[in-house]
């Protein structure tokens, strides 16, 4: 049996320094207020649903791009950010399903865990006093000190009094990756996220970033990621589609529908589309009905396993934004592990959303995620 565990999709409860309502949206409220200078008229070249307004933003920053690695064959994307003035380098899980930011740190010792071994440590200071954090999982949790310093998320932006989590327990082994970095507005208990820090510093040009993940093979050219806009050489011009973030804690969108062959699924006024995008997520998850009637189209198994020779002939889900379709092939809702085939998607069993789309969506389209004051929303884009 191969583990489908998806480590980053739940967080249960963050205690002391760091609260978070991981995964769902239980209070309708802003996901961010921050003064930004400049709003100037622009044409994005994405279709606007829900009459969203098209503006720009001059931060007086940069739009940077740096590479991720693909790790666990296309299941989990890392990129390399430095710390402190001596830059100590860590590898960290893109997120955009939380806010959080945290490393290893020198607590965690090698001694007494070994899931401490092998991993670059962020010093503490031995007489200094530190707030706790505490971050629990669905089947894990992990513990440390509060710690603030200068974090490079790149070599042009540097976020200065960046607050972020020492950690000195780990319930599991991170192979390949030396934490989490939430890439998320939203502002935990009064602590501001990396994004929101890139913003309010005016580091970036825009408040947006961009994820181009490739998929495939483990490589450590797995894609990139742009802070302060997108990389217009990796999108086919005028192929976007924009779809306004929901208030709440999530990147949480609303479909107008998705349909599985020829039948519909969710319903926009009876609040049934609601839909996380979530980078932290190696699944996808959907309403029961939904995942039955796909597992007997494909003829999953009770382990929701499949014939490998017979991929090709699955079916085409076709997901709405507004009037405008985007597709997700069984190429990329089906994972294929040598001669072993199943399906990414299982039932979502959170009352606050109903669908969750991980990593795959990442992999088919080129997303970005704007967080323009009263017009944030989420573009995807066909990759070229």
């Amino acid at each position: 049996m191969y583990s489908r565990v998806c480590l980053l999709c739940i967080i249960v409860t963050i205690s002391l320094g760091y609260v978070a309502s991981r995964p769902g949206v239980k209070e309708n409220k802003k996901i961010f207020s921050v003064s930004l200078d400049v709003i100037n008229p622009r044409d994005r070249n994405c279709k606007l649903m829900s009459n969203l307004s098209k503006c720009e933003v001059d931060l007086s920053g940069v739009v940077d791009s740096v590479t991720v690695a693909n790790m666990e064959d296309g299941m989990s994307y890392v990129m390399t950010i430095k710390i402190g003035e001596a830059k100590q380098a860590f590898k960290v899980v893109l997120d955009t399903g939380s806010d959080l930011l945290w490393v290893f740190g020198s607590n965690c010792l090698d001694g007494e865990s070994d899931y401490c071994k092998g991993h670059p440590k962020y010093v503490l200071e031995k007489d200094k006093e530190y707030e706790d954090f505490s971050i629990e999982y669905e089947s894990t949790e992990t513990s440390g000190k509060e710690v603030t310093d200068v974090v490079h998320v790149t070599d042009k932006i540097g976020i200065k009094d960046m607050l972020f989590g020492a950690a000195g327990k780990v319930g599991q082994k991170y192979e390949g990756y030396d934490g989490i970095m939430g890439l998320n507005m939203d502002i935990s208990d009064g602590h501001p996220s990396v994004i929101y820090k890139m913003i309010a510093q005016k580091l970036i040009t825009e408040p947006a970033y961009a994820l181009y993940l490739k998929g495939g093979k483990s490589s450590e050219d797995g894609g990139e990621i742009t802070f302060g806009g997108r990389n217009e050489d990796l999108v086919v011009p005028d192929s976007g589609v924009m779809t306004k973030m929901l208030p709440g804690d999530e990147v949480m969108a609303k479909m107008t529908s998705l349909k599985l062959g020829k039948d519909f699924y969710c319903s926009p006024d009876k609040d049934e589309c609601r839909v996380i995008i979530d980078s932290g997520c190696t699944e996808m998850s959907a309403p029961l009905a939904f995942v039955t009637k796909l597992n007997t189209d494909i003829n999953a198994d009770k382990d929701d396993f499949v014939d490998c020779k017979k991929i090709d002939t699955f079916p085409t889900i076709e997901i709405m934004f507004g009037e405008s379709p985007l597709t997700l092939e069984p190429k990329y809702y089906i994972e294929v592990n040598g001669e072993v085939c199943y399906s990414l998607f299982v039932e979502t069993d959170e009352d606050e959303y109903d669908w969750l789309f991980g990593v795959p969506i990442f992999i088919k389209y080129y997303i970005e995620f704007d967080f323009t004051d009263k017009d944030e929303h989420i573009c995807f884009w066909t990759k070229k």
